[in-house]
């Protein structure tokens, strides 16, 4: 599992030219080592201004959102079955849970602008003359397009939706959706084969706002498919809630302990 803190939890340096959208964050077997590599990495690092320590606790009882589509993703059936079971075992073991969605208008374009601009810069500070993948050069080639206007609007959307989000979770501790919305498919591709996708950002249309809207969010495997892939939930919290966001998923993790990646050996 995966998860990524607070913009600014962990501090990085060099700084990235993704701005905000870049989040450094551990992946572990676990939500208590994913806990306990979070602490170890957040240490103070006066390189990095936007450094924040953590700040409360756990809240208790946890609010919870549901919302499996955020009110506009085409969730496979098999996919939305397991994150439903899981939200239901939540519900069970006694925590308050609604289907509620944000209701944020698709930030796509604007994080497309931010994200290509980000790694047109990047490939270009290195220079070379190497053949690029495919993908890389297309996106390229559109950060190259974008204006300064394109950015700035773009970054004015990145606040808004932090404003949004930070109202939504006035009246909810954390939200559930899925990790994604598709099952896994091939290595060696950037989108299914014969999806009629064109790029990554839109099989993963949970998690790139959070990235923008600088929200801690964990992705937890709940489940595997017919074909025995993994399928998992993503819990987002507000800013600064990063202990809350770990509880929950310890708590599914409990509540679903034979989806467990198992331990090594010591």
């Amino acid at each position: 599992m995966g998860f990524k803190p607070t913009h600014g939890r962990i501090p990085m340096h060099p700084p990235s030219v993704l701005g905000t959208l870049a989040h450094a964050g551990p992946m572990a077997r676990s939500v208590a080592d994913v806990a306990a590599l979070t602490d170890l990495l957040a240490a103070r690092d006066h390189r990095d201004p936007s450094w924040t320590p953590t700040i409360g606790e756990p809240a208790d009882p946890v609010r919870i959102a549901f919302s499996p589509a955020l009110g506009r993703v085409d969730v496979q059936p098999e996919i939305a079955s397991l994150v439903a079971d899981t939200v239901a075992a939540l519900a069970e073991a006694g925590l308050p849970v609604e289907e509620a969605d944000p209701d944020f208008p698709d930030p796509a374009r604007a994080f497309d602008v931010l994200w290509s601009v980000g790694v047109a810069h990047i490939v270009r500070r290195y220079g070379g003359t190497e053949p690029l993948d495919p993908g890389l050069q297309r996106l390229i080639e559109r950060g190259a397009r974008h204006s300064t206007a394109d950015y700035l609007d773009a970054q004015s959307e990145l606040a808004a939706l932090g404003v949004a989000m930070g109202e939504f979770h006035t009246r909810f501790d954390v939200l559930i959706t899925p990790a994604v919305p598709i099952k896994p498919f091939a290595a060696g591709y950037d989108v299914p084969p014969g999806s009629g996708l064109t790029d990554w950002p839109q099989w993963t249309p949970f998690t790139y706002p959070f990235n923008m809207s600088r929200q801690p969010a964990l992705s937890v495997p709940v489940g595997l498919t017919s074909r025995g892939l993994p399928a998992g939930v993503q819990i987002a919290g507000a800013r600064h809630a990063d202990s809350t966001v770990l509880a929950v998923g310890a708590l599914i993790e409990k509540l679903r302990p034979a989806l467990s990646y198992p331990q090594e050996d010591a």
